[in-house]
């Protein structure tokens, strides 16, 4: 073998050995890459634990929270209903009074129309009559009047007569 050859083999020892020192560090870097990528995926776990843990107590909290709010809400709800209720009420009752007042008035009104013409038409007919009663008084005193006028014109005559006859 020459000087060559045995540098060549040397050369090429040395490259394996290289090469297997490399292999070693590269299995123990995986290796301590897969250690590191199980206690990321531990670590991962534990998180996502930890949030399903966190997520079930915001979900408990807001459903505690949304519970007491629409309960709040509701109370506020009625609150607000019964208030509507009773202004609704005194609006109705104030509307009805109203209307009877004006019931009342219209009502009065139309008793005092109904009155007033019945009472014109009471005293024209009282008038009326009044008048045709005096009308016949009146055409009876005249009558009278006019008799005894006679009577008495009659009764002067008759004296006149009397008096041209002494």
């Amino acid at each position: 073998m020459t000087k060559n050859t045995l540098n060549i083999y040397e050369v090429l020892e040395a490259l394996n050995n290289k090469i297997n020192i490399n292999t070693t560090l590269i299995e123990d870097n995986t290796k301590q890459l897969e250690d590191k990528i199980n206690q990321l995926e531990d670590k991962i776990n534990q998180l996502e634990n930890q949030l399903s843990e966190s997520k079930v107590y915001l979900l408990d909290e807001i459903d505690t929270k949304s519970s007491s709010n629409l309960d709040f809400l509701y109370k506020e709800t009625e609150k607000l209903k019964n208030e509507k209720q009773d202004e609704f009420k005194i609006y109705v009752k104030n509307l009805t009074n109203n209307k009877i007042i004006e019931i009342k008035d219209l009502q009065t009104l139309e008793f005092q129309k109904h009155t007033k013409v019945y009472i014109d038409k009471l005293q024209q007919h009282l008038i009326s009559n009044e008048f045709l009663k005096l009308r016949t008084d009146i055409s009876k005193d005249l009558t009278k009047l006019k008799t005894d006028v006679s009577k008495d014109l009659d009764s002067i005559v008759e004296s006149v007569k009397n008096i041209k006859v002494f």
